[in-house]
């Protein structure tokens, strides 16, 4: 008993597993030779199904609520989306609304200046004519 005790003591045991083969290791280093190519795959999970979904519906990672990453369902998406769009309609709309709202601005203040220039015009005619009546006069 005590003998073998201390022979255990100084030899230390083989791990257990699998054997060590020669230049196995070294040939499947790369492991993407292990698992031809599906490496390369990503894992079909929820997660990456709801991301999927949301770029496919024009859904950027910051309109995504976090916390539904995992119980997300296509109706919470589909209402993102049209929030979404709607969203861009509006300010679509509002954008037009003010270049109209500048151009018709412009429009009356040019309507205006016509209006004064051609009022200037009507009396420098006016007073050219009664100058000259008064001119007539005195000659």
């Amino acid at each position: 008993g005590k003998e073998r005790e201390a022979r255990a003591a100084r030899v230390p045991e083989a791990p257990r597993g699998l054997v060590e083969l020669p230049r196995l290791r070294s040939k499947f280093r790369d492991q993407s030779r292990i698992m031809q190519g599906l490496w390369q795959q990503e894992a079909a999970t929820r997660r990456r199904a709801y991301r999927r979904v949301a770029e496919q519906l024009g859904l950027e990672g910051s309109e995504l609520d976090p916390g539904r990453s995992y119980d997300a369902d296509l109706t919470h998406l589909k209402l993102a989306a049209r929030r979404k769009l709607e969203q861009r309609q509006q300010s679509a709309a509002a954008r037009i609304q003010r270049a109209w709202h500048l151009l018709s601005g412009r429009w009356r203040l040019r309507r205006s200046i016509c209006q004064w220039r051609d009022a200037a015009v009507t009396i420098q005619r006016w007073a050219r004519r009664a100058f000259a009546r008064i001119r007539a006069c005195y000659r």
